[in-house]
């Protein structure tokens, strides 16, 4: 009897055990189908996005601004085409997502809109220095989009590290060169007796200037010069100026022809 009892145990474990590894299999089986319907979903709406028309076109964003510069690129001008009407909210935010300054909420028609930023957030104030993006709320549409343009606020003005003229004596006419080291790209701009004379066409860390001795178009009178530099970033930030550099402007040399029509005279 004791013999018989235990054949049964034996056979319940053993039926218990098999029911068992077929539940795991099955369980495995599903989860293996759960995935796949779901990467199929997944590849399907993200083809279906792939070919739905973006509701927002031809955008323009400015790269870099200094809310303090007092210039043209004091503030950040970003634009884009609405391909449909509806209500929309417009927002500067962190990259992480966190909101700055939201710049508009309210029904725009189809078409292009221009927003500005002053650099400052919501409560008035100016801004970190540092990147930023901006988030464009289509509520009608329920949508949001993050332009992936940055926009760069700067305040930190360039700093000049060195600055000197070739020659400190120079024939009127000739060339005076100057060379400079900035801390970083900036446009250099050459003072003359505290008047602009010569601005850089391209934005270096380091190079030369080349001045005739003119201002304006016009020939400066000989004698002493002091030149200095100054030099701006693409934000628009300017550097104070440098220490200046003397030069003297002597008159051309007669030559013997000019000599004999003084002589004559």
């Amino acid at each position: 009897m004791t013999s018989s009892v235990a054949k049964i145990d034996r056979s319940t474990e053993g039926g218990m055990k098999a029911f068992g590894a077929r539940i795991q299999r099955w369980v495995a089986v599903a989860t293996v189908t759960g995935l796949m319907i779901a990467t199929a979903a997944a590849f399907v709406i993200t083809e279906r996005l792939k070919l739905t028309p973006s509701p927002i076109l031809e955008t323009l964003v400015s790269k870099t601004f200094s809310p303090i510069c007092r210039c043209d690129t004091q503030t950040a001008t970003f634009s884009f085409r609405l391909r449909r009407s509806g209500l929309v909210e417009v927002e500067v935010i962190h990259p992480g997502g966190g909101l700055v300054r939201r710049l508009a909420r309210r029904h725009f028609s189809a078409g292009f809109v221009f927003f500005r930023w002053f650099g400052r957030d919501q409560t008035g104030e100016i801004s970190a220095d540092g990147d930023y993006k901006i988030r464009v709320r289509l509520l009608s549409q329920h949508r949001t989009i993050v332009l992936p343009n940055v926009i760069r606020l700067d305040t930190v003005a360039p700093t000049i590290k060195r600055f000197r003229a070739e020659r400190p004596l120079v024939t009127i006419g000739k060339r005076v060169r100057v060379d400079y080291v900035l801390d970083g790209i900036a446009y250099p701009i050459l003072l003359v007796d505290g008047r602009i004379a010569v601005v850089g066409r391209f934005a270096h860390r380091s190079g030369t200037l080349d001045w005739y001795g003119k201002i304006n178009g016009r020939p400066v009178r000989k004698g002493l010069h002091h030149l200095a530099l100054e030099a701006r970033d693409s934000a628009g930030n300017v550097s104070p100026a440098s220490a200046s550099a003397a030069v003297r402007l002597r008159a051309r040399p007669s030559t013997p022809r000019h000599r004999h029509k003084h002589a004559r005279r």
